[in-house]
């Protein structure tokens, strides 16, 4: 397994140190291993794309936005620490880095 599914893979289980486990589990934005995230999903779009890992990625996607949601859900207990202020951006990112997997994956 390469370096760039090990990501992956720890992301989809929220595990070892991983954006989700920071995000799901610590309740805090770490912006490094968002970066770390973004990257991976980055590198594989130049592998050999396959279904599971497409459906990998995509769940870890609707997870970070779920969180956001429960974050601004006022009926939700859920609080992320160190949310940056331009959040969006970084959604923006993994947007372009989706974008950039399923354009140069397809091909």
């Amino acid at each position: 397994m390469s370096r760039y599914e090990s990501v992956i893979q720890d992301n989809l289980y929220a595990q070892n140190d991983s954006f989700l486990f920071w995000l799901h589990e610590r309740d805090t934005f770490r912006a490094d291993r968002f970066d770390e995230l973004c990257e991976s999903v980055e590198a594989l779009a130049q592998d050999k794309i396959t279904l599971e890992m497409t459906r990998d990625i995509t769940y870890i996607y609707q997870c970070i936005l779920k969180e956001l949601i429960y974050h601004f859900d006022p009926n939700d207990s859920s609080v992320i620490k160190d949310l940056p202020e331009n959040y969006t951006e970084y959604l923006e990112k993994f947007d372009c880095a989706l974008a950039g997997y399923f354009t140069y994956g397809a091909q």
